[in-house]
Protein backbone atom coordinates (compact mmCIF):
# COMPACT_ATOMS: atom_id res chain seq x y z
CA UNK A 1 0.00 0.00 0.00
CA UNK A 2 1.33 3.66 -1.11
CA UNK A 3 2.00 6.10 1.67
CA UNK A 4 -0.91 9.09 0.58
CA UNK A 5 0.54 12.65 1.02
CA UNK A 6 -1.66 15.73 1.16
CA UNK A 7 -0.03 19.14 0.66
CA UNK A 8 -1.52 22.26 1.50
CA UNK A 9 0.06 25.45 0.21
CA UNK A 10 -1.65 29.02 -1.05
CA UNK A 11 0.77 29.32 -3.60
CA UNK A 12 2.32 26.31 -6.28
CA UNK A 13 4.80 26.68 -9.08
CA UNK A 14 5.53 28.79 -11.38
CA UNK A 15 3.60 31.57 -8.73
CA UNK A 16 6.36 32.06 -5.81
CA UNK A 17 10.06 31.92 -5.41
CA UNK A 18 12.86 29.44 -4.72
CA UNK A 19 10.77 27.81 -1.65
CA UNK A 20 7.68 27.08 -4.13
CA UNK A 21 10.06 25.46 -6.58
CA UNK A 22 11.73 23.24 -3.76
CA UNK A 23 8.15 22.39 -2.83
CA UNK A 24 7.37 21.47 -6.49
CA UNK A 25 10.70 19.45 -7.05
CA UNK A 26 10.03 17.72 -3.43
CA UNK A 27 6.82 16.85 -4.28
CA UNK A 28 7.51 15.66 -8.01
CA UNK A 29 10.13 13.22 -5.69
CA UNK A 30 7.72 12.18 -3.31
CA UNK A 31 5.06 11.13 -6.12
CA UNK A 32 7.06 8.56 -7.54
CA UNK A 33 6.95 6.51 -4.01
CA UNK A 34 3.70 8.35 -3.10
CA UNK A 35 0.22 8.88 -3.53
CA UNK A 36 -0.07 13.30 -3.72
CA UNK A 37 -2.93 15.35 -3.43
CA UNK A 38 -1.97 19.02 -3.43
CA UNK A 39 -4.41 21.89 -2.17
CA UNK A 40 -3.38 25.35 -3.54
CA UNK A 41 -4.69 28.91 -4.28
CA UNK A 42 -2.78 28.82 -6.89
CA UNK A 43 -4.78 29.14 -10.35
CA UNK A 44 -2.43 28.11 -13.04
CA UNK A 45 0.11 25.35 -11.63
CA UNK A 46 2.72 23.57 -12.72
CA UNK A 47 1.47 19.60 -13.47
CA UNK A 48 3.00 16.61 -11.60
CA UNK A 49 2.37 13.45 -13.47
CA UNK A 50 -0.18 11.34 -11.16
CA UNK A 51 -0.53 13.87 -8.48
CA UNK A 52 -3.88 15.59 -7.51
CA UNK A 53 -4.59 19.10 -8.01
CA UNK A 54 -7.51 21.17 -6.09
CA UNK A 55 -7.93 24.72 -6.16
CA UNK A 56 -9.44 26.31 -2.91
CA UNK A 57 -10.28 29.94 -3.20
CA UNK A 58 -9.52 30.45 0.28
CA UNK A 59 -5.84 30.10 -0.12
CA UNK A 60 -5.52 32.25 -2.57
CA UNK A 61 -5.60 35.83 -0.53
CA UNK A 62 -1.92 36.94 -0.09
CA UNK A 63 -2.57 39.07 2.92
CA UNK A 64 -1.23 36.49 6.02
CA UNK A 65 -4.07 37.59 8.73
CA UNK A 66 -6.92 36.80 6.21
CA UNK A 67 -5.29 34.00 5.26
CA UNK A 68 -5.14 32.10 8.62
CA UNK A 69 -8.98 33.22 9.12
CA UNK A 70 -9.65 31.32 5.68
CA UNK A 71 -7.73 28.33 6.90
CA UNK A 72 -10.20 27.92 9.73
CA UNK A 73 -12.88 28.26 7.42
CA UNK A 74 -10.84 25.41 4.91
CA UNK A 75 -10.27 23.22 8.27
CA UNK A 76 -13.98 23.11 8.49
CA UNK A 77 -14.86 22.01 4.97
CA UNK A 78 -16.20 18.45 4.96
CA UNK A 79 -13.92 17.39 1.52
CA UNK A 80 -11.04 18.96 3.34
CA UNK A 81 -11.63 17.03 6.70
CA UNK A 82 -11.74 13.76 4.07
CA UNK A 83 -8.67 14.72 3.03
CA UNK A 84 -6.65 14.90 5.83
CA UNK A 85 -7.79 11.96 7.26
CA UNK A 86 -7.13 10.04 4.04
CA UNK A 87 -3.80 11.27 3.99
CA UNK A 88 -0.99 9.60 6.32
CA UNK A 89 1.01 12.94 6.26
CA UNK A 90 0.28 16.60 5.85
CA UNK A 91 2.87 18.48 4.16
CA UNK A 92 2.77 22.62 4.27
CA UNK A 93 5.51 24.05 3.35
CA UNK A 94 4.62 27.56 3.24
CA UNK A 95 2.23 30.03 5.61
CA UNK A 96 -0.40 27.90 6.52
CA UNK A 97 1.29 26.19 9.67
CA UNK A 98 -1.99 27.14 11.92
CA UNK A 99 -3.27 23.67 10.28
CA UNK A 100 -0.80 22.38 12.11
CA UNK A 101 -2.99 21.33 15.22
CA UNK A 102 -6.01 20.77 13.62
CA UNK A 103 -4.43 18.01 11.35
CA UNK A 104 -2.50 16.89 14.49
CA UNK A 105 -5.86 16.91 15.94
CA UNK A 106 -7.11 14.16 13.44
CA UNK A 107 -3.91 12.18 14.27
CA UNK A 108 -2.11 12.52 11.33
CA UNK A 109 1.72 13.30 11.09
CA UNK A 110 2.32 17.06 9.85
CA UNK A 111 5.50 18.54 8.86
CA UNK A 112 6.15 22.60 8.24
CA UNK A 113 8.75 24.50 6.74
CA UNK A 114 8.01 28.21 6.59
Amino acid sequence: MRLKVLVVSELWWPEGGGGVLATYFITKLLSEHADVTVVTGSRRVEPIRGVRFVFEPLLSVRAKPLLWVNLLRLAGRSYFIKLVRDADVVYIPRLAYPLIPIVKGFGRSCCSCS
